[in-house]
């Protein structure tokens, strides 16, 4: 993983870009539930609406370079995942 692109210390899940209005792309740890990932999402970065950050879940998404979740191509053990609210 590059130098920009490494999560902060003490954080597991960082944001691939800027969060959008209904969907975000995130890096986090593959040993993550998906629970896990959408808790540390939503307390970084609340929706401000009544529906959470989830994790998709649709195999097939390919939107925004999907499919999700994939590989991390900067570093091993990690994944990317898309969240939609």
């Amino acid at each position: 993983m590059n130098q920009a692109a490494k999560p902060p210390a003490g954080s597991s899940v960082f944001f691939i870009g800027q969060p959008g209005l209904v969907a975000m792309a995130v890096c986090a740890p593959a040993v993550l539930t998906r629970e896990q990932i959408g808790a540390e999402v939503n307390a970084k970065s609340p929706t401000g609406i009544s529906s959470p950050w989830t994790v998709t879940d649709a195999a097939d998404l390919y939107d925004y370079d999907g499919p999700y979740p994939a590989q991390c191509p900067d570093e091993d053990g990690r994944r990317h995942y898309m969240m939609h609210c």
